[in-house]
């Protein structure tokens, strides 16, 4: 804008603006985004630690319950199972906005998915793992506490 200025409307006398101002309150935005990132990334990082924590507990609920449920009630070892992989799925669901459907879903593709898209495709997973129970579960306000 200043150079169309001096070059184009005002050759004779050009405006003149000192850069000292511009060069403190660029380092000081830098320094402002660098944190701002580096506090996003931290959370993102700390809740993927805890989903993976969720995972691994229910896995290792699920090898306790091969190991003492099984022999003797094989219909409650399967039903476990069912229950905490269909608790992967509600958590994924319930914790972010698409369930995590726009990366396996739309391939890296920019589309905004809506809510009933959304629903539709957490009862169909719900239905091949849990059948005639997945309308119990999203009928629920907190699924996961629910499963």
């Amino acid at each position: 804008g200043l150079t169309y200025v001096n070059t184009v409307l005002m050759p004779d006398s050009p405006l003149y603006m000192p850069h000292v101002p511009f060069a403190i309150t660029a380092s000081a935005l830098g320094l402002l985004l660098v944190f701002r990132t580096n506090s996003s990334y931290n959370r993102y990082d700390v809740a993927r630690g805890c989903f993976g924590t969720c995972i691994n507990s229910s896995r290792s609920i699920i090898r306790l319950g091969m190991t003492v449920m099984a022999p003797t009630e094989p219909q409650l070892t399967r039903r476990l199972v069912r229950l905490l992989r269909c608790f992967a799925r509600v958590l994924i669901f319930h914790v972010t906005a698409d369930g995590d459907q726009h990366s396996t879903l739309c391939l890296n593709q920019k589309v905004q998915l809506e809510k009933e898209e959304i629903e539709g495709e957490l009862r169909s997973q719900l239905e091949q793992l849990m059948g005639a129970e997945a309308s119990e579960i999203m009928e629920a306000s907190n699924r996961p506490v629910l499963v």
